[in-house]
């Protein structure tokens, strides 16, 4: 027979008892401690900057995977119950923007006052040697009266024209290398000047930031006597316990949570030999020198807070230099 058309409605589903336990989702992970959470963008910048890319966005996942958000462009974090704070500075640069030109000597951007106004800043081919050099900006800037191109580092040629005029007009139109690609970066000594201070203005700011939020972590109590602490010769985190006797780099089993341990080693004892505790302080303070690390008021706070504490665990973490 012919199947009947329309076909009939489906049945109702059985009624939901209501009283029945819901499945749940697996549960999250605890939130990583504020300790474990700085380490890891340490390591993660660490990583960017060696151009390990894979370990960076492996670092990026397991902190998305413990609720913490990532603003490059604002460079702060946000994680889910609340916390937020400043990502580690990036590598030193300056220059006119973007750390362009950062090899640029500060001697190529003091001019006399009468070439303040003709002179220009222009980038030399990408390179080594430079795709085009002064001898090819000499020619692309011909028609404007170029007295003089000099090269001064950082990838950048200085182009002193006959007046300012034609250093104006020619700074404000477009200009081709030989390749056919816009040469872009173009700026004159008092814009690279302006860029360089507020980039450093600004890099100094990022380290206060940094250096206070690793103050404020080191400073919590963790609960069963630990502690964590800041090694400035190591650049980053271990954990102490005065009644104990113990220094470690990876958390305490029981008391800090997470998965992003600043290093895996053992546990050692540790020592009240003043001689021990003086040659272990003067070793530090030797690396840090030799290292030129910066170093703020915060940081230092965070330092005399750790002298209660005992020393960091030998060996160091295994952080990325």
């Amino acid at each position: 027979p012919a199947p009947a058309w329309p076909p009939p409605p489906p049945q109702r589903p059985p009624r939901l008892d209501s009283s029945a336990p819901w499945p749940r989702p697996p549960p999250r992970p605890p939130p990583y401690s504020a300790e474990q959470i700085l380490t890891a963008l340490l390591r993660r910048e660490a990583a960017a900057a060696a151009r390990d890319w894979a370990a960076a966005d492996a670092l990026s996942e397991a902190l998305a995977r413990g609720g913490v958000e990532i603003d490059e462009q604002a460079r702060t974090w946000r994680s889910e119950d609340g916390r937020s704070g400043v990502m580690p500075p990036g590598p030193a640069s300056s220059g006119e923007g973007g750390g362009e030109g950062e090899g640029v000597s500060e001697q190529a951007l003091v001019l006399a006052p009468a070439d303040e106004s003709r002179a220009l800043l222009v980038p030399l081919g990408a390179g080594d040697p430079p795709a085009y050099g002064p001898a090819h900006l000499e020619r692309i800037f011909a028609r404007f009266h170029v007295e003089s191109v000099e090269e001064v580092g950082g990838g950048y040629a200085r182009v002193l024209f006959a007046d300012g005029g034609m250093a104006s007009t020619a700074l404000s139109q477009f200009h081709y290398s030989p390749s056919g690609d816009t040469i872009k970066g173009i700026a004159t000594a008092r814009k690279f000047r302006e860029g360089r201070g507020a980039a450093k203005a600004a890099r100094a700011a990022a380290e206060q930031a940094w250096e206070a939020q690793v103050a404020a972590a080191s400073a919590v109590d963790m609960g069963g006597g630990w502690v964590a602490q800041w090694s400035g010769a190591h650049g980053c985190f271990y954990y102490s316990n005065v009644a104990l006797g113990l220094t470690q780099w990876e958390p305490p089993d029981g008391v800090a949570s997470g998965a992003v341990p600043a290093a895996q080693a053992p546990l050692v004892g540790y020592s009240d030999d003043e001689d021990d505790e003086e040659e272990e302080a003067e070793a530090a303070a030797k690396e840090v020198e030799a290292k030129e690390t910066p170093r703020s008021a915060a940081a230092a706070a965070s330092d005399e807070r750790a002298v209660s504490a005992p020393p960091a665990p030998s060996g160091g973490c295994q952080m990325a230099s």
